[in-house]
């Protein structure tokens, strides 16, 4: 299994969305063709949740039904595990005598991210997506493997080699 933050859930869901990556869409298409013929599924945090459902607006809703009526989707809870694992990673960071691990954030976004990562790692996930710093520094602090967006690869079809033929061609 693998984790989604909010940003991919975006992409996933709602391709046209802007990104600070060169052909976002086409790399997020790519990535669920990829996981799908690898049987992986897809973890979804509660709280990575809200965050789309914000910026869904009025179709949060259908996307929702979308979302737990698939199979390639789990949208997971903030659960007693994954409480412990976050209640484990803050009693460390205080013990370092830097209770919000070093980030600049607010704690309120530094317990959100937090929470994001502990549910992937107690969902067994082995990676995170994410573009989000605090998300991915915690993340990698549970031991999971992350992947940003310019990480994603291109369909062949879309390797940018054959950008400019393709443009010239149409």
């Amino acid at each position: 299994m693998v984790g989604f933050d909010a940003h991919f859930v975006m992409l996933a869901l709602r391709p046209a969305i802007p990104a600070s990556v060169d052909h976002a869409k086409d790399r997020v298409l790519n990535l669920l063709d990829e996981l799908q013929k690898k049987g992986e599924r897809i973890v979804i945090p509660t709280p990575a949740l809200t965050e789309f459902l914000v910026h869904a607006e009025g179709a949060g809703p259908r996307y929702l039904d979308e979302l737990q009526k698939s199979i390639r989707f789990k949208i997971a809870p903030y659960g007693v595990r994954a409480a412990v694992e976050v209640a484990a990673a803050i009693e460390s960071a205080v013990t370092r005598k830097s209770k919000k691990d070093g980030s600049r954030d607010t704690w309120a976004k530094v317990n959100f991210d937090r929470q994001i990562a502990g549910i992937v790692k107690v969902e067994g996930c082995h990676t995170m997506f994410t573009d989000d710093n605090g998300v991915k520094n915690f993340s990698e602090r549970l031991g999971l493997k992350v992947i940003r967006l310019e990480q994603v690869e291109l369909p062949p079809s879309k390797t940018p080699l054959l950008d400019g033929l393709e443009e010239r061609n149409e």
